[in-house]
């Protein structure tokens, strides 16, 4: 799959998580994206940062999110780094 259909499924999807959380009634949610989940978790945060009260993302697949410079994929490295923004964010240097 290339690149642009990827990003544009994930879009998609963080659509319909948006659209569910809002469906049920959550309020804020602690959102865990776990692989490309994490990128999509990311979408939720970055579009729907009014539903999100913390983003977790073990080893979650946000590199396809971050410009090609030194900065981003420092960034897509590793969950370790913080994302910019809100929700609420915790650093850690640790692997779960």
């Amino acid at each position: 799959m290339d690149e642009a259909k990827a990003l544009q499924e994930i879009e998609q999807h963080a659509q319909d998580v948006a659209a569910l959380i809002e469906k049920l009634n959550l309020g804020k949610v602690h959102l865990v994206g776990h692989s490309r989940g994490g990128a999509v978790a990311v979408e939720v945060a970055k579009s729907h940062a009014d539903l999100i009260r913390t983003l977790v993302l073990p080893d979650g697949r946000i590199e396809m999110l971050v410009p090609e410079t030194a900065e981003g994929k420092a960034a897509g490295d590793s969950t370790k780094k913080v994302i910019p923004g809100k929700p609420e964010r915790r650093r850690t240097s640790q692997s779960c």
